[in-house]
């Protein structure tokens, strides 16, 4: 059964050194937010971030997210912050 859940994502320096440019499975967002959830293959898009594996949900991208995958892809220099994900339909589908 799906459910509203918000989750706070920590993006690091690490995401950022570690992500690869216009990879919406790889990005330094999904990257934090995979190791936020755990078991989780996120894809990141401006529109929408959507889950798949243990855990199933889609949110609406917010507008700073989007900006900086725009900056990140074009090459400009991005810091990490924190970020709140608010999930309309989330549920865990594995234990």
């Amino acid at each position: 059964m799906s459910e509203t859940k918000e989750i706070l994502i920590e993006l690091s320096a690490d995401d950022i050194t570690h992500g690869t440019k216009k990879d919406c499975s790889d990005c330094p967002v999904a990257r934090a937010v995979a190791r936020a959830l755990p078991g989780s293959r996120p894809e990141v898009f401006h529109e929408e971030i959507e889950l798949y594996g243990k855990y199933r949900g889609t949110a609406t991208t917010p507008s700073e997210i989007s900006e900086f995958i725009e900056a990140f892809d074009d090459g400009v220099p991005v810091e990490p912050f924190r970020f709140t994900l608010k999930f309309e339909e989330f549920e865990q589908v594995q234990p």
